[in-house]
């Protein structure tokens, strides 16, 4: 029996044989390849299943992408790192005509990279509000509520 792991693999497969070849690896076009290695369902419900298996490899793909975007700690999976740097990823999820693509950092524009910087200022910006009003409010709660 086919299962949610099974096509997580052969995603995944597909993301890293396509990043290995140097190329942008486009959310909708890996869920196409994906839905395309499988023979299409035959009779009156047809474009029903085949609607419903897209989108559900469509969320698949795009969880599997989501590993391309720096984690809110800074940490980042040694295997994305970029030679020579402690933090810098090889790979980054960037937005292209509408999709979320992963782009060797060596392909993304300029414009591309200065949105990355200002997402990850603005990452850090929040985290920092939250921390000082968790501090705020951690001294000012009542007594009864601070266990």
């Amino acid at each position: 029996m086919f299962s949610d792991r099974d096509l997580t693999q052969e995603i995944s497969e597909v993301i890293e044989s396509t990043l290995a070849e140097g190329n942008p690896t486009p959310a909708a076009w890996v869920a196409n390849a994906v839905v395309q290695r499988h023979q299409r369902p035959d009779g009156a419900d047809a474009d029903f299943y085949l609607l419903c298996a897209h989108h559900h490899v469509r969320k698949l793909v795009q969880s599997a992408l989501r590993r391309f975007n720096p984690s809110s700690d800074g940490s980042t999976d040694e295997r994305l790192l970029l030679p020579g740097f402690e933090r810098l990823q090889r790979f980054y999820l960037v937005t292209r005509d509408d999709d979320q693509v992963a782009v060797p950092i060596g392909q993304m524009s300029n414009g591309e990279i200065a949105s990355k910087i200002t997402e990850l200022k603005a990452m850090s910006r929040g985290c920092m509000e939250l921390a000082d009003d968790l501090t705020k409010y951690r001294s000012n709660r009542p007594v009864s509520e601070a266990a």
